[in-house]
């Protein structure tokens, strides 16, 4: 009897959970957390956060553009990976 009931708790607390969980994770919709922007008018990857925006990488390096890298590119790139 008492296994029952605490199968039955352990069962409405995993769905609590689970629900709960499901309700807090940002959606398909929401904008992006990352994104390439401007910092001091280079390309930079910045984080949207609750304070507002923050540049992260100031991609100012010119060492990769004979590979075809250039900052704008990287800063694209690597945006779109933290994503």
């Amino acid at each position: 009897m008492k296994y029952q009931l605490f199968t039955k708790m352990l069962t409405g607390l995993a769905i609590a959970l689970t629900i709960g969980t499901a309700a807090t994770e940002p959606s398909a919709a929401q904008s992006k957390k990352f994104f390439c922007g401007r910092s001091d008018g280079e390309p930079a990857t910045v984080v949207r956060t609750s304070k507002g925006n923050v540049p992260i990488i100031i991609w100012v390096d010119l060492g990769f553009e004979a590979l075809g890298w250039t900052p704008q590119r990287r800063c694209q790139a690597v945006s779109d990976r933290f994503q």
